[in-house]
């Protein structure tokens, strides 16, 4: 016998929680590179030549930010897709010091029309 009530749907997992652990790598990551970086340009400019292994550490830690860069594109697209569209009209803006009011000197002034 069916049951009357509807199934739970799968659980959707937390992209903000997601998001903030891919950050946190992003962070890492990006200190690795910029280590990477000035030991390569400080090995260069000691030994006044291209040092191999340090270009290529310079590669590796840049190639983890890509890899984690694809991973924030993923949920990126993926959150855009479960996104739900806005069913009724919305109103963006500001209203700043003195527009909201009006007097009705202003509004009886044939210079402001």
């Amino acid at each position: 016998m069916p049951s009357s009530q509807r199934p739970e749907a799968p659980p959707v997992p937390d992209v903000v929680d997601e998001w903030v652990v891919l950050m946190n790598r992003w962070d890492a990551a990006y200190r690795d590179y910029l280590a990477a970086r000035d030991a390569r340009a400080a090995g260069e400019a000691a030994s006044g030549a291209p040092v191999p292994e340090l270009k290529l550490s310079e590669d590796e830690a840049l190639a983890a930010l890509a890899e984690i860069k694809a991973e924030m594109d993923k949920i990126v697209a993926e959150t855009r897709q479960r996104r739900r569209p806005i069913g009724g009209s919305m109103v963006v803006g500001t209203i700043g010091r003195g527009e909201g009011e009006t007097s009705s000197k202003a509004e009886d002034d044939p210079n402001k029309k």
